[in-house]
């Protein structure tokens, strides 16, 4: 049977699995469309593409070090 913590640990992970793929996806359909708003061409939507990867990268582990520090089980 599973404990507490172990639910814990599964619950964090599937949601940063969760919000990592919507960061991901955001953030490089951001870059593109912003590329192609300024008519940057191919080379200049992967560059876009690239920093909203980076920055879909950082908010991930931001939010994965968030749910961690909030899931665990405190004392009462």
């Amino acid at each position: 049977m599973a404990t507490s913590t172990s639910r814990n640990q599964i619950t964090v992970i599937s949601a940063t699995v969760l919000v990592a793929v919507e960061l991901l996806v955001a953030g490089v359909a951001a870059g593109w469309a912003l590329a192609g708003m300024l008519g940057l061409g191919e080379v200049g939507a992967w560059i876009f593409e690239g920093i909203g990867a980076l920055i879909a990268l950082y908010l991930i582990v931001m939010f994965h070090r968030t749910a961690v520090r909030n899931s665990t089980p405190r004392a009462r």
